[in-house]
């Protein structure tokens, strides 16, 4: 009869590997599902755990046998456990399971190297089973969704059983109704090996179901989404055939683009359409996909049905449906874009032009009246080229009395800004240094730009050498001082000669 029980025990060990390659082959297809990983765990350590069983009875590995084997069958338990809340993606309290494990492996020490009692090793090991079995049932009932109610309800029952049945060998081995060695024959070693074979095979059924009732409704959700995605884009989306380039589907942005419906569309390749300004950029773009798996903004020219010629952006990728490669190809008309491209830079090259063209410096500056822009005229008139002019700061091109002036326009912007005024402008003239250390008279009108709440995000302006103009008022200044000196000299003299005839025509 004991050859009986070791065959009963290896055969169970042996359906337990056959679970491990189940659920290793899960785990490898599913791993973006959680859960798979800890139920490997548990079909692995729980073979381990059955097959130690069998070298109980090797005196020179008993006491190793003894030691482990309980605590590999526990922990393999709480894998389980773990299982589940990963996969319903609960929080996992650490420091409980770590509690739980740890407390078994001390009374089962315990009561092995220290009080060494078999009946309390038997009772601690089925209290501790049917617990985590309870826990692992509660989870499954408290934690199910929709998707997997039915299955979810069905393990839990599962379980529940589980932790029946060694509820009740606690129960009996506490009555020691029957013999504790694992090897002999008796009731309560069949119900064990019985609960550890249906069991285990019933909650890897169900498990496996569950994974599966899992990947169903998320391949189900991504399909969905797909095609609400698809659908509802503003790009035009098609597929078409690898092989030779047919129309599977398309979407609503594709038919708006293009101007065709889908009867004129699906069916036929993209030549018969007549989509392609240049057929070669079509070639291209499968080129690229077939050597690359995808192509990225690949830039075209299109016809619609009316003939018009569009620009636009095409990202391709390859895409297998029902075992056959397929190309996915999204395109983003651009053609407004580039005629607003095209429009700036028209109006860029005006700018330069007139920024280029004249004798003023045209600047403009950050929110910290640093340089962003310079014109290159601004090397005629101060000798520094425009490059060595960004991020300076204002001040570092005006002597002390311009940066008086600077500061006191500052100021009186600022007093108008708590007035609720905003200074658009201001003009003042200061000397600005250039680069060979001389100074040169200059006007300088500044702008200041607002953002749409009214702050301020910079300023721009004109700066212009007015050094001729200081110089001829400065000589006007030098001429109006001569002449008053001038009239001052006359009008003595004249004062002088008025004294000299008043005498005689007194005297007469």
């Amino acid at each position: 009869m004991e050859i009986d029980i070791r065959t009963l025990i290896f055969i169970i060990g042996i359906t337990h590997l056959m679970q491990v390659l189940v659920f290793f082959y899960n785990y490898r297809i599913n791993k973006s599902i959680p859960g798979p990983g800890w139920w490997l765990l548990w079909s692995a350590t729980e073979s381990v755990g059955i097959m130690l069983i069998l070298l109980r009875n090797v005196p020179s590995l008993r006491l190793v046998v003894l030691a482990f084997q309980d605590i590999i069958l526990v922990t393999s338990t709480v894998f389980i456990y773990v299982g589940v809340l990963t996969f319903f993606e609960k929080r996992i309290n650490i420091k409980f399971l770590f509690l739980f494990t740890g407390s078994f492996v001390v009374l089962h020490f315990f009561f092995l190297f220290v009080e060494n009692s078999i009946i309390a090793r038997a009772l601690i090991f089925d209290v501790f089973l049917a617990a985590i079995a309870f826990m692992t049932a509660v989870s499954l009932l408290k934690n199910k969704t929709s998707v997997v109610a039915m299955t979810a309800n069905f393990n839990a029952v599962v379980f529940m059983i589980h932790g029946t049945v060694f509820t009740g060998i606690a129960v009996v081995n506490i009555l020691g109704a029957t013999s504790l060695e694992m090897l002999v024959p008796s009731y309560n070693n069949a119900i064990q090996y019985f609960d550890a074979f249906s069991v285990g095979l019933l909650w890897t059924f169900g498990f496996i179901m569950m994974l599966n009732q899992r990947l169903n409704s998320e391949t189900h959700e991504a399909k969905t989404h797909f095609e609400k995605i698809f659908n509802t884009t503003p790009d035009a989306v098609a597929i078409n055939r690898l092989e030779d380039g047919s129309y599977v589907d398309c979407n609503a942005s594709y038919l708006k683009i293009y101007g065709y419906n889908k009867e004129e569309i699906l069916g036929k390749i993209s030549a018969e359409v007549n989509i392609w300004n240049d057929p070669a950029e079509r070639e291209e773009i499968f080129r690229r996909v077939k050597e690359n798996g995808s192509c990225e903004n690949y830039e075209i020219q299109f016809l619609n049905k009316e003939g018009k010629l569009h620009t636009g952006l095409v990202s391709a990728n390859l895409l297998t449906l029902k075992g056959v490669p397929h190309v996915i190809s999204v395109v983003r008309d651009i053609s407004i874009r580039k005629e607003m491209e095209a429009a700036l830079r028209e109006s860029e090259s005006h700018y330069r032009l007139l920024t280029e063209g004249v004798s003023d410096v045209v600047w403009k500056q950050d929110r910290n009246n640093c340089f962003t822009y310079v014109s290159p005229a601004d090397e005629k008139l101060r000798g520094y080229k425009a490059e060595e002019m960004i991020g300076h700061h204002v001040f570092e091109l005006f002597t002390d009395e311009g940066k008086a002036v600077i500061t006191e326009k500052m100021k009186q912007r600022q007093m108008a800004r708590q007035k609720g005024e905003n200074v658009d402008q201001f003009i003042f003239e200061a000397q600005q240094r250039c680069k060979d250390g001389s100074y040169i008279w200059t006007e300088v009108i500044s702008a200041t730009e607002y953002d749409q709440d009214g702050n301020i995000v910079g300023y721009h302006g004109i700066s212009r050498d007015i050094s001729e103009r200081k110089k001829a008022e400065q000589e006007i200044k030098q001429k109006t001082v001569e002449l008053q000196k001038v009239n001052s000299e006359k009008d003595k003299f004249f004062t002088i000669i008025a004294h000299d005839l008043k005498s005689p025509f007194n005297s007469i």
